[in-house]
């Protein structure tokens, strides 16, 4: 019997000819409609596609082999109706060699067809994450002892001052750890020497303005926020009649001492913050936004130091008859409780302690010159290992994304990217681009997939789904953020940029999806992970089990 498509599901299915973002939901048959696009692409209308005319990318191997085997008995099915159809027999011909593939694999299918462009070794060798490190660790100690060696006063001021022990292995982890993190850009190279200036800050607008301060205050007023809310929780438990009004008391005095002033310079940055995004994502914006914005920081870190630098008071003793009615356990929850905020701000005040902006300056005014440093010896580490590969004819996943990356396009000194013969070649191939689990793509492969589909030309020919609630990646330096932006910017119907929700649940009952939505709607907000769990975003029933009632 025939599926029987949602109406969002048959918009996915009929929208064609943009750029197309489908937010779907766990449950929602992300899958199925994914497969039944791929095959109506290459089965249906006046000008039906070949398969290997597509490239469609998922995460994982198993993936990439479930949906081919979808596909393939779809095909099978559709022949069965219509046994002649010459088409439909060469597409079962040409599945075989599709690109329904991973990110690695489509790559390395790069590499092997034009290595000849960067003058690649064609006999290269793909290596493990494990291989790759100890490759690593063996350049890493002798371009150290080199380093050593040679006595260089940059160096040597560089290791005093990241390391604390008798040995180097606190500088040994920064490097690989900065190492790590620039093979997840574009450039590499380029954000390294970025780096080397991230701590030559001359002023305080100039200290707000970057990214590692404004995340400082940003998680700070996070804490802050769901410790106030936490105490709202708790206040509203001391109106049970076992809770004694002076531990009542006693929290919403503490609660006021803590938060009543600063409650309102939070609530106006976490909803100015929502708003700003908004406008960013739709091209809005701009430096008179980013001063006030700067601003706006600066007096929340001011407010921030002087809300948690009081002392607690002790909480109330409760003792007597007078109390011996009332039931001891809602009072050792609510203590609990509070207890715990207590040793959250307690937290929170050890971290800023003598954070203000004056001593900030001044600590990375001392720090500019070791981390220029550390981000020299971080490149140069980088040229040294790949110098090390090269000669053992050796790749690991970063060289693929970045040698594919120099194989399809030149970069300019202003950063963008200009195609060359290579992606020319695969934009004239691939009519459409179909990636699955967008959520957890990172800058190289989002850059990738653009110069490819030619979006440089005008072109609009991504299909791109994703949840971002299931963005569990970023520990690989997947960057969620790249779907939030199309989220953001990306409208429904829209002519060039099309936003489409599957929200309709189809694998839980009614109880799972209003326990997950009703934990979802308190713990996902813009401010704290990017993410607004809304209404618009929220699991829908898609299906009514045997024993329930429609």
């Amino acid at each position: 019997m025939a599926i029987q498509f949602t109406a969002a599901q048959q918009k996915v299915l009929d929208a064609q000819n943009h750029n197309i973002l489908v937010s779907a939901a766990a449950g929602s048959g992300k899958t199925a409609v994914l497969v039944e696009r791929i095959v109506r692409l290459i089965s249906e209308g006046d000008h039906p596609l070949d398969i290997d005319r597509l490239l469609v990318v998922t995460f994982t191997r198993a993936a990439a082999a479930q949906m081919r085997e979808r596909i393939g008995q779809a095909l099978s099915a559709r022949l069965r109706r219509d046994p002649g159809n010459a088409h439909l027999r060469r597409q079962e011909v040409l599945l075989h060699k599709a690109q329904i593939t991973t990110m690695d694999s489509f790559f390395t299918f790069i590499l092997r067809n034009y290595f000849s462009d960067i003058a690649l070794d064609p006999g290269f060798r793909q290596i493990d994450q494990n291989e790759s490190g100890l490759i690593q660790a063996d350049v890493l100690k002798d371009f150290l002892e080199e380093k050593y060696a040679s006595g260089d006063p940059s160096f040597l001021s560089c290791v005093d001052y990241f390391c604390t022990g008798s040995d180097d292995k606190e500088l040994e982890e920064l490097i690989l750890e900065l190492f790590r993190h620039s093979g997840s850009h574009p450039s590499p190279s380029a954000w390294l020497r970025e780096r080397a200036a991230d701590y030559d800050i001359k002023d305080e607008e100039e200290l707000f303005e970057t990214p590692w301060m404004r995340s400082m205050v940003m998680n700070t007023a996070i804490a802050l926020y769901e410790s106030d809310r936490t105490y709202a929780v708790i206040e509203e438990l001391c109106r049970e009649p076992d809770i004694p009004d002076i531990i009542q008391l006693f929290i919403q005095e503490e609660r006021e001492r803590l938060f009543g002033k600063i409650r309102p310079l939070l609530r106006d940055f976490f909803t100015d913050r929502s708003h700003s995004g908004n406008k960013s994502a739709k091209g809005g914006g701009g430096q008179a936004d980013l001063a006030a914005e700067t601003g706006q920081l600066i007096r929340l870190w001011e407010e921030i130091q002087k809300s948690i630098s009081g002392d607690f008071k002790r909480y109330p003793t409760i003792r007597g008859k007078k109390y011996e009615h009332l039931d001891p356990a809602a009072r050792v929850f609510v203590k609990n409780l509070r207890d715990g905020e207590k040793e959250r701000i307690t937290r929170l005040r050890q971290k800023t302690a003598g954070q203000d902006t004056e001593r900030i300056l001044a600590g990375m005014k001392a720090a500019s010159a070791p981390v220029a440093a550390l981000s020299a010896l971080t490149l140069e580490f980088s040229e040294r290992f790949l110098e090390e590969k090269k000669a053992r004819h050796l790749i690991d996943f970063i060289d693929l994304e970045h040698f594919a990356l120099e194989i399809l396009a030149e970069r300019q000194e202003d950063g963008t990217y200009v195609p060359r013969r290579a992606a020319r070649a695969l934009r004239g191939h691939y009519d459409q681009i179909l990636i699955d689990e967008y959520q957890d793509s990172n800058e190289v492969q989002e850059l990738l997939l653009q110069i490819i589909s030619g979006e440089d030309d005008g072109n609009n020919n991504r299909f791109m789904v994703g949840d971002i609630k299931q963005s569990i990646y970023r520990f690989r330096l997947a960057r969620p953020e790249i779907f939030m932006e199309k989220y953001d910017s990306y409208l429904p119907d829209d002519p060039l940029t099309e936003k489409i929700e599957l929200d309709q649940n189809f694998r839980s009952r009614k109880e799972v999806l209003d326990c997950v939505n009703a934990l979802f709607f308190r713990l996902m907000r813009r401010e704290i992970g990017g993410v607004e769990y809304s209404e618009a975003v929220s699991l829908k029933r898609g299906a009514v089990f045997p024993d329930e009632d429609p």
